[in-house]
């Protein structure tokens, strides 16, 4: 089998960086979970890679199919650190995840999810990124999305979570800003320092890891950076963890009720463990609206009081989706039910 061979993945907006860049330890961690449709593609690009990564560690949690032997026959020879760590029973993703950054080395985290492709630059990207921003404690780029059998489909991450050019001028000056408004970080793009894994350690239950490092970052004191670069084939098929945005307008709708109960339960946990800064506040200020909007038993006239002080007071624009959150806080009963 040619290791070096990649997935047929058109690359656009793409680019090149051909020569490796000498610096700290890498560590590409992939967790798995009856992946072996898709798992072998991600690790033929890791390997593809023009600056290989130092180490590999593939977390499997307890694969009935053959992502393990999978894993094992194309990481075979590849001239990294290689780590293959299996279960007898599932773990989920945030145990296994942690597991797979405990036994990892590298000064450099790349997360990989195990259905993605990576273009051959990114390693050298992001490690190129990280030379030249030694304070920045989290590096994450755009991607483009592709469907099930690798082919693009148009669409990029950056457009389809929101993240456009005003986004990114206030990410520069208020990430956290932007951070209370929508999950803008993914996963599988990011990478990030080893002191910021230690410190963002042990992961939360209720809240995606992606989002969990890049508020530990930002209440550290850092601004993640953002790569316009299109590093990574995101793969959307039907089993993915964590989609895209909806498209229909009743969902789009429940999408602007986010966050739930339990993000905000993440962000206050992310204050009472890294508190005390501007950042820290802002976020305690958007925990503090969250709590004010109505719930969904909230009764009518109740309902329609606490939409129209925070709509006046301008808390929804400041806080929140601005309108579209509003409109989901007027009609909640209808969405979902009362309850």
């Amino acid at each position: 089998m040619d290791l070096r061979a990649a997935p047929r993945v058109r690359r656009a907006h793409y680019l090149a960086y051909d020569e490796p860049v000498a610096g700290p330890k890498t560590t590409v961690v992939v967790t798995c979970c009856n992946g072996e449709k898709y798992l072998g593609d991600q690790l033929r690009s890791i390997a593809a890679q023009t600056q290989l990564p130092d180490e590999v560690v593939v977390g499997d949690d307890a694969s009935t199919d053959g992502s393990v032997d999978i894993a094992r026959e194309v990481l075979d020879g590849l001239a990294a650190d290689v780590q293959i760590l299996t279960s007898r029973s599932r773990l989920g993703l945030a145990t296994n995840l942690a597991r797979c950054l405990e036994r990892s080395t590298g000064e450099i985290v790349h997360f990989a999810d195990h259905d993605d492709v990576w273009h051959p630059g990114k390693v050298a990207r992001i490690s190129e990124a990280f030379g030249t921003s030694p304070g920045a404690e989290l590096v994450f780029s755009d991607g483009e999305v592709v469907d099930s059998n690798g082919r693009p489909t148009g669409r990029t991450l950056w457009s389809l979570v929101g993240f456009g050019a005003a986004e990114r001028h206030q990410w520069a000056e208020r990430p956290v800003g932007v951070l209370s408004r929508r999950t803008v970080v993914t996963g599988a793009a990011m990478a990030a320092r080893r002191r910021l894994i230690e410190a963002a350690l042990p992961l939360p239950d209720n809240c995606w890891h992606d989002e969990w490092l890049a508020l530990c970052a930002v209440l550290r004191g850092t601004v993640p950076l953002a790569l316009p670069d299109r590093l990574i084939g995101y793969r959307v098929h039907g089993s993915n963890l964590a989609g895209l945005p909806p498209r229909r307008a009743r969902d789009r709708l429940v999408q602007a009720g986010w966050p739930r109960d339990s993000r905000v339960e993440c962000w206050t946990e992310a204050c009472e463990r890294f508190g005390g800064g501007q950042a820290s506040e802002q976020l305690r200020a958007a925990v503090a609206f969250a709590r004010r909007r109505p719930g969904r038993s909230a009764p009518p006239i109740e309902r329609l009081r606490r939409v129209a002080l925070l709509s006046l007071a301008g808390d929804y624009r400041r806080y929140g989706k601005g309108w579209s959150m509003a409109l989901h806080d007027l009609v909640a009963p209808a969405l979902y039910g009362r309850r």
